[in-house]
């Protein structure tokens, strides 16, 4: 298996820094102390920890070819040995072949993730895994009228886990989307798919997914939005097909350096691919599943995100977002409720200080669990830029957990300071 997740991330990295073209390289080294490394609430241990990072990002932009890519390797190393070293990369990359005018175009992305694989669990290494998905998505574009276009496309998507490989997946999609334009700034879509999913090891668990969704949506100079109703079907291996409504909207407002966003959205997933390469869970981060078991997922998300520009020197972030998941087969279900803020003052254009904390709420019940905890964590920072490449951080924080069960209830304070080079 690492075999594979290997061949996956070189097929990606390599053309992506081939053709890079504004390319960042970052070095970061946090040396730090942690007064409770065991996150326990009665075996509280000191422990100096220190991690490694080293960042890629860059992209290409051409009249037929676009490329994405930003990955970070990472290195952890505890003084006593409370968890074992740890080496991982989180990333994503993209190429594109074609442009919005070519008939035909091909769109392969990577993505690799680490998440947790019990959320009732503490957040240590031994309850993380790495997911990495795969996907090559030809497409084909027809125009019918002045206003109507007809997409047709495809999406072979690959979903391997480092650690529990029975939960890897392949996943087949094809789709049709007709597109009316109602005038250059609206439009109406009707998008048909059908979904094939195929776990590799748990073949009884594999099901075929169709949808038919209506889209309206509208792109302003500051304001866009979109409002979508539709029906999907399941028709797993083994049980009787399910039907269940999809729903989607959105809404984003930009004016300057104020940005607005809400978001709601009900549909079927599986444990395995989850929320897949839109995965973005910033209150329980490292969340996608709460389940290290395989099955259907019946997933409604919504979410608000506010960004506001307080003074010249500040900058006010805000963000509440709710996700839960009902497992169509089972009585298990889970809750994820959670809250971001972060104010970030700059002193002059070298030196920030920064302070954020976020809160979550997180229920899970079934396949042997039932567990409620809080968690909460805070942080405060001060970076000051010297020699134009080099950054010098303080950083101090503070995580809490509380849990019904009380198994898992600890408090951990983190106190370090960071070096960091940045080359372009």
């Amino acid at each position: 298996m690492k075999k594979i997740i290997g061949v996956f991330s070189f097929c990606m990295f390599v053309p992506s820094l081939a053709l890079a073209k504004n390319l960042t390289f970052d070095l970061l080294a946090a040396l730090g102390e942690s007064d409770n490394a065991l996150k326990s609430d009665v075996d509280e241990v000191n422990e100096k920890q220190n991690r490694y990072t080293a960042s890629l990002n860059g992209n290409w932009d051409k009249q037929w070819i676009n490329a994405n890519m930003q990955y970070t390797a990472y290195r952890e190393i505890y003084a006593d040995n409370s968890q074992d070293e740890q080496n991982y990369l989180q990333g994503d990359s993209s190429l594109r072949f074609g442009n919005a005018n070519n008939l035909f175009n091909l769109d392969v992305r990577h993505s690799r993730r680490t998440l947790l694989k019990d959320i009732t669990e503490t957040p240590s290494n031994s309850n993380q895994e790495e997911r990495e998905i795969f996907s090559v998505i030809p497409s084909a574009r027809f125009d019918l009228t002045s206003s109507d276009e007809l997409i047709l496309s495809a999406d072979a998507s690959r979903t391997r886990y480092l650690e529990t490989e029975f939960k890897d997946s392949d996943r087949n999609v094809y789709g049709v989307d007709f597109q009316h334009g109602f005038s250059a700034v609206d439009r109406l879509n009707i998008r048909l798919s059908k979904t094939e999913s195929d776990f590799v090891y748990f073949p009884q668990a594999d099901y075929n997914l169709s949808s038919a969704v209506l889209v309206y949506s509208a792109n302003l100079r500051k304001l866009s939005y979109s409002l979508g109703a539709g029906q999907e079907k399941t028709e797993p291996e083994f049980g009787e097909s399910q039907s269940s409504p999809h729903y989607e909207a959105s809404m984003s407002y930009i004016s300057g350096q104020n940005q607005f966003r809400i978001f709601v959205d009900q549909s079927v997933t599986d444990s395995s691919f989850g929320q897949g390469l839109n995965l973005n869970n910033p209150a329980t981060p490292g969340v996608d599943s709460a389940f290290d078991e395989i099955g259907l997922i019946d997933r409604k998300t919504s979410g608000i995100d506010v960004a506001r520009e307080m003074t010249a020197r500040s900058t006010l972030t805000l963000g509440v977002s709710k996700t839960d998941d009902e497992f169509v087969n089972s009585d298990a279900e889970s809750t994820q409720l959670g809250g971001t803020a972060s104010l970030r003052y700059s002193f002059s254009p070298r030196a920030t200080l920064t302070l954020s904390h976020s809160l979550s709420d997180v229920e899970a019940i079934g396949f042997s669990l039932n567990d409620q905890y809080r968690q909460s964590f805070t942080r405060i920072s001060f970076r000051y830029q010297f020699f134009r490449s080099f950054d010098l951080e303080l950083f101090r924080e503070k995580e809490k957990r509380a849990s019904d069960t009380g198994q898992q209830s600890y408090l951990e304070n983190f106190t370090g300071m960071s070096l960091g080079y940045h080359f372009e």
